[in-house]
């Protein structure tokens, strides 16, 4: 579920973690909205995207190290 959309950020929470995207120029998603995995949240401004995850109390001192693979439909740079 999107928890916080706009400003060039989206929040995604599932299973009590906060998954942060930052850095949109384009937003795609409300807040509110129910998103699986590769669902469109928006577009990067420019030439890289910024992920964290937070764990509650979800503040910025409150993030990890990420978990994941990136989805089929991701594309890596670098």
């Amino acid at each position: 579920v999107v928890v916080q959309a706009g400003a060039g950020e989206v929040v995604v929470e599932s299973n009590a973690i906060w998954h942060v995207y930052d850095h949109l120029g384009d937003v795609t998603v409300s807040q509110g909205e129910t998103v699986e995995t590769g669902d469109r949240l928006g577009a990067a401004a420019g030439t890289y995207l910024h992920y964290e995850e937070r764990v509650a109390p979800y503040e910025a001192d409150g993030h990890r190290s990420p978990q994941f693979d990136l989805h089929t439909n991701a594309r890596r740079y670098g």
